[in-house]
C-alpha cells in the first residue's frame, strides 16, 4: 500500500480511539452524577468544562496526524469511536454498575444528605432574615416618604432613650 494510505488509515484509527478515549473520560463524569446527584447548573457547568477539556486532545490529534486540517471523516471517526464505546462497553457497564452499586449509593447519598441537611436549614434561615429585611424595606418604600420620616424618627428617639439608660447604668455601676 501507499504510504498516503497508510497514514490515513493510521489517522481513521486514531481519530476512533480518541472519541473512545473521550467517551470513556465522560463515563467516570456520568458515573460520578449518578453517584452524587447534581444539580443542572452544576452538570451543565460540568460538561462545558469537560468538553473544552476535551476540545484540546481533539486539536491535538488533527495537528499531529493531519497538520491541524480538519477532515469530514476524521470528526466522523471521533464520533463513530464514542458510538461504539457507548454502545459496545458504556451501556452494559452502567447496567453492572446499577445492580451492583445501588445498595453503597443509598448509603453515600443518605451521609452526604445528613451534611446537606445541616447546611440547608442554615441556608434557609439566612435567606429568610434577608428575605424579611427586603420586604420590610419595600413597604417602607411603598408607604411613602413621610411615613418613613416618622418611622425613623421614632426609632431615632428610642436609640436616644435606649443610650441615656446604658449610659446611667454604667455610670451606677
Amino acid at each position: 500500500m501507499s504510504e498516503i494510505i497508510i497514514g490515513q488509515v493510521r489517522f481513521l484509527l486514531m481519530t476512533s480511539l480518541l472519541g473512545m478515549a473521550l467517551l470513556g473520560a465522560y463515563d467516570v463524569c456520568r458515573f460520578l452524577r449518578w453517584l452524587i446527584p447534581h444539580c443542572g447548573v452544576a452538570v451543565a457547568l460540568e460538561d462545558i468544562i469537560f468538553w473544552v477539556a476535551a476540545s484540546v486532545p481533539a486539536f491535538g490529534m488533527f495537528y499531529i496526524y493531519n497538520d491541524g486540517e480538519i477532515r469530514w471523516y476524521g470528526a466522523l471517526a471521533v464520533f463513530m469511536g464514542g458510538v461504539l464505546y457507548e454502545w459496545g462497553i458504556s451501556r452494559p457497564m452502567r447496567r453492572l454498575g446499577d445492580r451492583y452499586l445501588s445498595r453503597p449509593k443509598k448509603k453515600v447519598i443518605g451521609f452526604l444528605g445528613r451534611g446537606k441537611r445541616k447546611c440547608t436549614k442554615g441556608m434557609k434561615r439566612g435567606v429568610k432574615i434577608i428575605y424579611s429585611g427586603v420586604r420590610r424595606k419595600r413597604r417602607e418604600r411603598a408607604r411613602g416618604d413621610d411615613e418613613l420620616d416618622e418611622k425613623l424618627e421614632k426609632n431615632a428617639r428610642k436609640d436616644g432613650k435606649k443610650r441615656r439608660k446604658i449610659v446611667q447604668n454604667k455610670m451606677n455601676i
